[in-house]
């Protein structure tokens, strides 16, 4: 199952996950812009910048960036120049209605919702409303795009749950279950555009209580 069976690769790295392997994909993110798009034969000795995408190099070649934005100019894109991780503590009250507002989140940035599960609920996915604590987080975005979040806890008996919901001024209605399993960590992946409310809610299905943390960021 090597992805690059001519070249070594033990991480077997594939950040667009087609049948090639990043060393030897000539488009490793699959954004269109080849790595050695000059043809020099060393990917990455002549980056793209100043809004030129072609014969130049992808300058972002594991980050999904067509208009190959790169705003100091330093030839390292925008879509992966470091990017400080933006952490937010989980503040109660945050129960239906009154959500704990995240305000609005924008493409690329990682954040971090730490919170904590004061009360695991005893009761199944079918005694709704909840009976445990509850953490109600909600956010808009300021571009259409796709949500990626990883959900963890440190409870080692614990098996805790999000919802995704979305409201668009009639009340939270939900769109997606995927963070709701039994598996440790969750992941959910959804898509979001500007203009609507989103809430992220946690739910102790069984176990302890403690603490989580969710770890989230969103491409257009």
């Amino acid at each position: 199952c090597d992805n690059c069976p001519a070249d070594p690769n033990p991480d077997q790295g594939n950040v667009d996950g087609d049948s090639q392997g990043d060393v030897c994909d000539d488009d490793a993110d699959n954004d269109g812009i080849f790595d050695d798009g000059d043809g020099s034969g060393t990917p990455g000795d002549n980056p793209c910048t100043g809004g030129v995408t072609t014969n130049c190099d992808d300058n972002c070649p594991l980050a999904e960036n067509p208009n190959q934005a790169d705003a100091d100019g330093d030839g390292i894109g925008d879509a992966c120049e470091e990017l400080v991780l933006v952490t937010f503590a989980e503040q109660e009250p945050n129960e239906y209605p009154n959500y704990q507002d995240l305000g609005t989140l924008s493409v690329i940035v990682p954040y971090r919702i730490v919170g904590d599960l004061a009360e695991v609920s005893a009761e199944g996915p079918d005694s709704w409303p909840w009976t445990g604590d509850e953490d109600w987080l909600s956010f808009e975005v300021d571009a259409a795009g796709t949500f990626d979040l990883a959900f963890d806890w440190i409870a080692p008996d614990g098996d805790y749950d999000i919802l995704i919901a979305r409201d668009d001024g009639s009340g939270p209605a939900i769109i997606n279950g995927d963070a709701a399993t039994g598996d440790q960590p969750e992941h959910a992946s959804f898509s979001v555009q500007p203009g609507s409310t989103y809430i992220i809610i946690v739910l102790g299905y069984s176990g302890s209580p403690g603490l989580y943390f969710i770890d989230m960021r969103y491409a257009p």
